[in-house]
């Protein structure tokens, strides 16, 4: 069997997924996508396998793909996109149609912020509508899900990924069997996905981070290492926090910007929260280019050379947009006003705010 069998049973399985959705939309979706969208794809290698709703790319043994999903709800659709090796199963057949369905991937749905499950989804409505949910999933598929399929081109990157996702020893076993005779490549995963190990920290502290750590202890932040890579700067009743967490199974971060109080930590958890523990986020969001959860919103940190390249682009968004928002945030008006803002539903600012009004003090500057 050949990897392109794989693709023909992978597109008879993605169109199988979505035939319980209103395939209508879909379709919909992918005919105006006609226009630029898939066009960007195939200049990138990824060609679609008669009708389905996924595109695929081959680089040796490896599986890329991209792929358009609706719900079974109707009325939005999402991009996933997700790479597959035959070292994934026991076997170097590639997966059957049965076994697609369960088959091991990495990825999964493209946002804003990362390559994994997510909030990721546009709503389809109008043609214009939709042209223009397909011009914001352009930007986010070239800023941030082409720089991910193509670290995830080589096994060495690959058996990192699968590190960082939890994967079978058996698995891992199967792909450092290829990575024996490979070149480390220049871009790779680092080795955290989410949490940080000692070891993580120092890899990325190695690579380049260590510049971030400096920058931020001459503007006053104190520099927490693993298991959260996290800056905090107290300024009287309001720690500002800078969260940094490792997602895309090692080869992007996000940021996440918000002022912590311990009245936060009375109203959400009944009791004094230790802030040298944890800062429960109630505000703020995650830092992008453009500003709090604005712009590009995942920073590519896969390895030494776009640790150095996103270093500087990192503070320059952190002294642009975060310094501000921590001073103008930290009194008592502007940080009521903050909670829930861009961090939680609706129905749970409400009741967060209710809660937290009887804890703040009156007098709290």
């Amino acid at each position: 069997h050949s990897i392109e069998s794989a693709s023909v049973r992978c597109a008879k399985h993605c169109n199988s997924r979505t035939k319980t959705t209103r395939m209508s939309e879909v379709r919909k979706v992918i005919h105006l996508a006609k226009q630029q969208f898939i066009p960007m794809l195939a200049r990138h290698g990824f060609g679609r396998h008669k009708t389905s709703n996924s595109f695929f790319r081959e680089i040796g043994h490896l599986l890329q793909t991209v792929s358009f999903f609706g719900y079974r709800s109707g009325g939005s659709f999402r991009i996933t996109v997700d790479v597959w090796s035959p070292d994934f199963s026991d076997s170097d057949t590639p997966p059957s149609l049965t076994d697609i369905a369960n088959a091991t991937w990495l990825g999964g749905q493209l946002s804003p912020w990362q390559i994994d499950s997510g909030n990721g989804s546009w709503d389809i409505g109008t043609d214009n509508e939709i042209i223009a949910s397909l011009r914001e999933a352009e930007k986010l598929f070239t800023t941030i899900a082409m720089p991910w399929l193509d670290c995830l081109a080589n096994d060495v990157s690959v058996l990192r990924a699968a590190r960082n996702k939890g994967m079978a020893s058996e698995v891992l076993a199967r792909i450092e069997k290829r990575c024996a005779t490979n070149v480390q490549p220049t871009h790779y995963p680092i080795n955290a996905n989410n949490w940080w190990s000692a070891d993580d920290d120092q890899e990325f502290l190695a690579g380049g981070g260590q510049t971030l750590v400096d920058q931020l202890q001459a503007l006053g932040f104190a520099y927490q290492g693993a298991p959260l890579m996290q800056f905090v700067r107290k300024q009287g009743a309001y720690v500002h926090v800078i969260r940094v967490d490792s997602v895309s199974a090692g080869i992007h971060a996000k940021v996440l910007i918000h002022v912590w109080t311990k009245w936060v930590a009375e109203s959400v958890f009944g009791e004094r929260q230790k802030p040298e523990e944890h800062y429960f986020a109630v505000n703020g969001g995650y830092l992008g280019t453009a500003g709090i959860d604005q712009g590009a919103l995942a920073w590519f940190i896969a390895g030494p050379e776009a640790i150095r390249k996103t270093v500087p682009e990192l503070m320059q968004a952190i002294q642009t947009h975060a310094l501000p928002w921590f001073s103008a945030t930290s009194n008592r008006d502007a940080y009521y006003s903050s909670i829930g803002r861009n961090a939680l539903p609706t129905d749970r600012r409400a009741a967060l705010l209710q809660t937290l009004a009887k804890h703040l003090p009156k007098d709290m500057p």
